[in-house]
């Protein structure tokens, strides 16, 4: 006959036991990268490494440019006297030129009578002196000239005692232009005379410092 109505769903029954796991199912595709985080802070310095091999030596580099060469003095002279006369002193103002008969070595100088020529122009140290023994107390005094006029940086004064072995002289640093003639001359108040007492008892010497020309 004619298929009935169908009746009410019934109420449903207790869940059953869980099934054992499938298989795992393929990888999906990657998702896109994440907001880059903040940066972490510093670590630690980790200890230093030990020192690298010493690499070899490089390549001798070019020789350079050779240099100048010079030794020794620009030029020099000198005069000096060991005579036994007697060194006359005149009375101030009165001047007298200090006698120098024996010459030194020279190079780039040259001597004359009691004074020095000078050939190159330049920085030069003159030193000088006088000694004896006075036969009067007198204030002696030893200048040096350039050209006939007095170096005032070049004159020195002592006092002389009587009967007595005396020594006067100077040091000076003085430019030079080149022909300059150096001359040594001495005065006293009173006049006076040094009897040498033997050996150098007066010199003149001149010593070019420089290679600079004027």
């Amino acid at each position: 006959g004619i298929q009935g109505i169908q009746g009410l769903p019934g109420v449903t029954g207790p869940t059953g036991a869980t099934g054992a796991t499938g298989p795992q199912g393929i990888q999906g595709i990657q998702g896109l990268p994440g907001v880059t985080g903040p940066t972490g802070a510093t670590g630690a310095t980790g200890p230093q490494g030990i020192q690298g091999v010493t690499g070899a030596i490089g390549p001798v580099g070019p020789e350079g440019p050779a240099g100048t060469t010079t030794s020794g003095l620009a030029a020099y002279g000198g005069l000096y006297s060991t005579a036994a006369d007697e060194i006359v002193v005149p009375a101030t103002p009165t001047v007298a030129t200090v006698t120098l008969g024996t010459a030194m070595p020279v190079l780039n100088t040259t001597t004359g009578t009691n004074e020095i020529t000078v050939t190159e122009g330049g920085n030069y140290e003159i030193s000088y002196g006088v000694a004896g023994e006075a036969d009067a107390a007198s204030t002696v005094t030893l200048s040096l000239t350039v050209d006939n006029v007095v170096v005032p940086s070049g004159t020195v004064t002592r006092d002389f005692v009587l009967n007595t072995e005396n020594e006067l002289s100077g040091m000076m640093i003085i430019n030079l232009p080149a022909g300059s003639t150096v001359r040594l001359q001495i005065s006293g108040t009173p006049t006076t005379n040094l009897t040498p007492s033997g050996g150098v008892n007066s010199y003149l010497i001149v010593k070019k410092l420089d290679p600079a020309t004027v």
